[in-house]
């Protein structure tokens, strides 16, 4: 989400081709207001996400002539997909990926990042701002509602508010993640030359898929295949 999704886009791509050739449907999707969606960023919140989200999932069944799905979401995509289940949302299986797990924590972040990238050297020449004008609604370079920075602040997926029906979860982390503690159904260890989703605003460390990438995301589809 926000400014590591230009620079995922590449990569989720890949993710999504190598589940397709081992026989995975795959719907990839942006939510209403960012990237290739229609709408304004200013718009997006967590009911229009929870409606793309229903949306997404009844449209892979129709069009793939599936009963089973299975989530996949990325980093702070944890936020309104363990939203959406708490309002009902339903799925087979869930995979978070390297998860956002405390949304106050990473508004916090962000807004940190931010602060400090609206007056970096790097970024500008010349004058620099003397301090941080945030009159403007955005969030790196996002417009971003308040509403929705207070509803990704309300969910700590650390806090046991687990969804309210049963659903297998999957976890995909680097060895000795802060997300260990968390229960799960199963757990994939990242290589240690996975990309970095955070940390970074540059567009020239976009990411891109390694070969030992590709096996880890296919162990992950065959598992899904198998339904373990």
């Amino acid at each position: 989400m926000l400014h590591e999704q230009p620079r995922s886009r590449r990569f989720l791509t890949e993710a999504a081709s190598e589940l397709a050739a081992i026989g995975i449907p795959v719907l990839r999707f942006d939510f209403y207001g960012t990237a290739d969606s229609a709408g304004h960023g200013a718009e997006l919140d967590f009911a229009t996400m929870r409606d793309d989200l229903t949306r997404t999932v009844h449209a892979l069944r129709a069009l793939a002539h599936v009963d089973r799905v299975a989530l996949l979401a990325w980093r702070a995509g944890a936020l309104p997909t363990w939203n959406w289940l708490r309002h009902g949302g339903e799925v087979s299986s869930v995979v978070l990926w390297e998860p956002v797990l405390s949304g106050t924590e990473w508004i916090a972040e962000l807004e940190e990042a931010d602060r400090h990238e609206r007056c970096s050297p790097e970024r500008y020449t010349g004058v620099l701002p003397q301090a941080a004008d945030f009159d403007d609604g955005q969030l790196m370079g996002y417009p971003v509602s308040n509403a929705f920075r207070v509803q990704c602040a309300g969910v700590d997926i650390r806090a046991g508010d687990t969804p309210g029906r049963d659903v297998p979860m999957w976890m995909v982390e680097r060895d000795g993640d802060r997300t260990a503690s968390l229960t799960r159904d199963r757990t994939f260890v990242l290589p240690t030359d996975a990309p970095q989703f955070a940390g970074s605003t540059r567009m020239d460390v976009s990411l891109f898929m390694s070969p030992r990438m590709q096996h880890t995301i296919r162990g992950i589809g065959e598992a899904l295949l198998e339904g373990v």
